[in-house]
């Protein structure tokens, strides 16, 4: 079951697809809202006396209220009589039938008033056309009444009646129409905060979908219940973005990479029950994920703390680590498997600073051949592992990919421990279970997993730290 913090986490991995989304829906309502022409609305206020008797045929719409007379005039103020002079008062600009649909009457039910608002593209013609069908309204409401009681006197013989009928005046103009300073529409601000929360609305329900249809890894919380094995570390986008290797064989890395090493190296102690895993095999289901990376520094890290360790490369296909340390790419291990160098021309050697540290010796990986595979299943390597384990403490494998060559399945079996490297937003979750199944069938051996190219508010999240004090630095070779 999903959790706020899940969904949280969620909202965090995609929040340039929710951004992005929120911005450009406030962007095109802004740019929209400027571009369309403004409307101006002008309110003129009348009063119908009670004398103003509904028209004949007329009746009040269901469901207002208001006086009798209030609602025949509302009735009224949109009727031909009204709006076919006020467009000749006008000089026929707007005409009747834009009259109609720019002209509305509202009742005023506190008051009883009937509210005449018109719209035009300027504020002046909204108050000259919501004045001029007030006026109409005043007059044919007027000329109607007069005309309702003259033929009532007649019928009556009513002296009376007729004097109402000569001096009747049932419509008042309470407040004539003023011109507006400002547009009723569009309302560039309103548009735009009302488009920003739709927009955001819509990026969130984006970043869902694409979270939920995405293949790649994005949560490193997710990798050890995804491959059913232990996080053993995380290690950020910095530990990629080194500086050059210098000539000696140095290069540098931020702090907080170092730190991400050294937390590896101790989980890697608790991994097994006895804590003595002398030969460590560094892999990743397919390149480009960080394997060698993990390995340098976990190597690193081993010699920063004083134990004797050698770094051996076994990517006999794709050798990185030369180019990274500013060795000479030969001769290497597959060098020395083919006899064509001894063990003393192999070694290199990395100066590791630190008052407890020692020297870290790595072995590049040779000469490029063709039967990579075969080289790293012969005897001759094995006897070569046997040789290095007794040597040093530590031999730390920096071996191929899983899943697109075999080598890295006949090396395995040959370690103590495994370290399986998983990208964020790069390895995809069938490629890291196919890696895991490839476990699966090799003797079982103590293995976790080492996060790669983690974001740095992640990093620091998980570990507890916002940041690193920039005052120390260390020699690494990273890539």
């Amino acid at each position: 079951m999903r959790t706020l913090s899940d969904y949280l986490r969620v909202v965090r991995i995609r929040r340039r697809t929710v951004i992005l989304t929120t911005v450009i829906a406030a962007g095109a309502a802004l740019v929209l809202s400027l571009a369309i022409p403004p409307d101006y609305e002008a309110t003129a206020t009348v009063n119908f006396g009670p004398q103003f008797a509904p028209l004949d045929g007329q009746q009040p719409v269901p469901g207002q209220t208001g006086t009798p007379a209030a609602l025949a005039g509302q009735q009224l103020v949109t009727s031909d009589p009204v709006l076919i002079p006020a467009s000749r008062a006008l000089g026929g600009d707007p005409s009747v039938e834009e009259l109609r649909s720019d002209v509305s009457a509202s009742l005023q039910t506190t008051a009883g008033y009937v509210l005449i608002t018109a719209t035009a593209g300027s504020g002046s013609a909204a108050a000259q056309i919501a004045n001029a069908v007030a006026g109409q309204t005043k007059i044919v409401a007027r000329n109607q009444t007069r005309s309702d009681l003259a033929q009532l006197a007649e019928a009556q013989h009513s002296s009376q009646l007729r004097e109402q009928a000569r001096t009747a005046d049932p419509v008042q103009i309470v407040q004539p129409a003023s011109a507006p300073s400002a547009p009723s529409s569009p309302k560039p601000l309103r548009n735009t905060l009302i488009a920003a929360f739709l927009g955001l609305l819509l990026g969130l329900a984006v970043a869902f979908i694409r979270h939920s249809l995405d293949r790649k890894i994005r949560d490193v919380r997710s990798l050890p219940s995804e491959l059913q094995l232990p996080l053993l570390g995380q290690v950020g986008e910095g530990a990629f973005a080194g500086e050059a290797p210098s000539q000696n064989g140095n290069a540098g890395v931020a702090r907080e990479s170092i730190d991400s090493f050294r937390i590896l190296r101790v989980n890697v102690d608790f991994l097994s029950k006895n804590g003595k895993l002398g030969i460590i095999a560094v892999t990743s289901p397919l390149a480009e994920e960080g394997r060698s990376t993990v390995a340098v520094g976990y190597a690193y890290a081993k010699a920063l703390a004083g134990r004797r360790v050698v770094l051996v490369e076994c990517d006999l296909r794709r050798p990185v680590l030369a180019e990274r340390f500013g060795f000479a790419a030969s001769p290497g291990l597959a060098d020395l498997l083919t006899e064509d160098a001894g063990p003393e021309e192999i070694l290199r050697s990395v100066q590791v600073d630190g008052p407890t540290a020692m020297p870290l010796p790595v072995i590049p990986a040779g000469t490029p051949l063709d039967q990579s595979t075969e080289l790293l299943a012969s005897p001759r390597f094995d006897r070569f592992l046997s040789q290095v384990s007794k040597s040093f403490e530590v031999v730390v494998l920096d071996c191929p990919p899983l899943l697109p060559v075999v080598d890295a399945l006949e090396l395995l079996p040959r370690a103590d421990g495994i370290l399986l490297c998983v990208r964020i937003g790069q390895t995809t979750r069938d490629q890291a279970r196919a890696a895991r199944d490839a476990l699966a069938h090799l003797p079982d051996r103590p293995a976790g997993i080492v996060a790669t190219g983690v974001q740095t508010e992640s990093l620091g999240e998980y570990y507890g730290y916002d940041s690193y004090p920039e005052t120390e630095s260390s020699s690494i070779a990273s890539g």
